[in-house]
């Protein structure tokens, strides 16, 4: 019984630590060196979309009824966008 406890007890101590370890490590990279263009930017303006839980694999997976769950991102992403 005690050796079921203090198993159970670890596991739970490592799933609650790699919380912390998934969500508060910072996605900087340090050490790189910076990049120079001589060319001119291209655009005046940037426009960034940000949304939690948005990744490019909802994008291209479409529901039950065979319909895309974001259909005007995924018209841009599928036919207008430059990769």
């Amino acid at each position: 019984m005690l050796l079921f406890f203090t198993l159970g007890l670890l596991i739970h101590f490592v799933f609650f630590a790699s919380i912390f370890d998934i969500y508060f490590t910072s996605p900087l990279v340090h050490g790189m060196t910076p990049q120079f263009t001589p060319l001119p930017p291209p655009a005046r303006r940037l426009v960034l979309f940000v949304a939690d839980g948005l990744r490019a694999d909802a994008l291209y997976k479409l529901d039950e009824n065979g319909n895309s769950r974001a259909p005007f991102i995924r018209n841009i992403i599928m036919h207008e966008g430059s990769w």
